[in-house]
């Protein structure tokens, strides 16, 4: 039997949705995937030839909810409007929780060099190291915080994982799958994010059986256990810990290296020794404005 083709368009999500979706036996049988060039994230619109080869030879487009960020051409409106006549198109949404990480977050207004050690930036670390006297004392303090069983308040941890969850749902809006029902029943029995966007093999698998039965496939069985997006693994807070039902946490991972929590720490501080000072400042300004951030006590900002 001629196989029919399929591509997953999106973020680093969708190879591992590609990935999932093709251990499933039934699948396996009627699909054969199409690669897109790279994740949505590496093209811009001088791609477009590229991709509109690939949309236009698919049976099945499963597709990211995708805006302008990467170029007109290349959001999900305009993708989904190019596949070709009677192919399959599923839509499934940017899986984003910052409810286990409410302090972490992008540096946008700084050089690319301050990604050297880790893209993802702990905002109470970079406090601590803007209001320190020695790189040592910003270690020691950051450590003090995250392992501090008091540092957020049960309030604080259940009002920044409700507007997780807020954003995660407005990010679902007429998709045909959903995932923030998933994460709201299930975000305290099992760590479901190793970082705000790479979720764990269940999220990713809770997605594939949506997919699998809007085609009609039954059998929903994905053999494994690798978890395709724990390169990075970040640290949770001790106070949000607490907050949840389970003593089972992944290892410290950071760029496919196990490491220690100190090690992590120590890392982002003297990734920060080397950037503007005032640039810094502007960034905690900027992120405690736009996530509405909880500032601890601790806090002069």
């Amino acid at each position: 039997m001629t196989k029919k083709k399929f591509a997953v368009y999106g973020n680093c999500q969708a190879g591992p949705i590609a990935k999932l979706l093709l251990n499933n036996n039934k699948f396996n049988q009627q699909f054969e995937l199409v690669n897109f060039p790279q994740p949505v994230y590496m093209m811009s619109n001088k791609d477009w030839p590229e991709i509109l080869k690939v949309i236009e030879s698919v049976d099945l487009l499963i597709y990211q909810q995708v805006g302008d960020a990467f170029g007109h051409l290349l959001n999900s409106e305009n993708l989904a409007a190019n596949a070709k006549s009677g192919a399959i198109k599923i839509s499934y949404p940017s899986i984003y929780f910052n409810g286990y990480f409410v302090e972490v977050d992008y540096l946008r207004g700084m050089p690319s060099s301050v990604n050297h050690f880790s893209e993802y930036h702990d905002i109470n670390i970079v406090q601590s190291y803007l209001q320190s006297e020695s790189i040592e004392q910003a270690i020691d303090q950051s450590l003090a915080q995250m392992q501090d069983p008091y540092f957020y308040s049960e309030n604080d941890v259940l009002s920044r994982v409700k507007l997780g969850l807020d954003e995660l749902s407005s990010r679902e809006v007429k998709l045909d799958t959903r995932i923030s029902n998933f994460v709201e029943n299930n975000w305290m029995s099992a760590q479901l994010f190793f970082s705000v966007n790479h979720p764990s093999r269940s999220v990713i698998l809770e997605i594939c059986y949506q997919i699998l039965k809007l085609l009609g496939i039954n059998n929903l069985f994905i053999p494994g256990s690798f978890e395709h997006l724990g390169e990075t693994k970040l640290p949770i807070y001790q106070s949000v810990k607490s907050r949840l039902n389970t003593q089972q946490y992944p290892v410290l991972r950071m760029k496919g290296k196990n490491i220690e929590l100190e090690h992590y720490v120590r890392g982002l501080v003297e990734t920060y020794v080397t950037q503007d000072s005032e640039l810094l400042q502007n960034e905690i300004v900027r992120l405690r404005h736009k996530k509405q951030f909880i500032a601890p006590k601790s806090d002069n900002l």
